[in-house]
């Protein structure tokens, strides 16, 4: 019963994830989609050749004006594999920082050699 009790506190009172970053300026607020900022990210990724079947999740926390990136895929014959994963860091936060214009706080990549099924994570 108390598992129960509990289960239904967390659903009521627990936030959903957020949808949407605002950011108050001195004329106002502007929201921009987790939508855009995850489109932005999987835009920089697939610029890598040998990337297949990107995920891209962004966390949103409006108050702090803060997001992380997560990115899940594979690759195929490419070796390498930390490098490239900094290397895909570096262009997905200068590609979301360029349109948030706010610093982006991590990104970690999971990638996995769907030739060799290495796995190489980056954070």
């Amino acid at each position: 019963m108390v598992l129960l009790h509990n289960f239904i506190n967390k659903r009521i009172f627990s936030r959903p994830p957020k949808k949407n970053l605002a950011i108050v300026t001195g004329e106002g607020k502007i929201t921009i989609s987790k939508a855009t900022i995850e489109s932005t990210a999987l835009r920089a990724i697939r610029s890598f050749q040998g990337i297949r079947s990107p995920e891209v999740q962004a966390s949103i926390h409006s108050r702090k004006e803060k997001v992380s990136l997560y990115i899940n895929c594979s690759l195929f014959g490419r070796d390498g594999l930390p490098t490239l994963g900094k290397e895909m860091q570096l262009e997905t936060k200068r590609a979301v920082e360029a349109l948030l214009e706010l610093p982006v706080h991590s990104v970690r990549i999971d990638l996995t050699d769907t030739q060799t099924r290495k796995k190489a994570r980056v954070v």
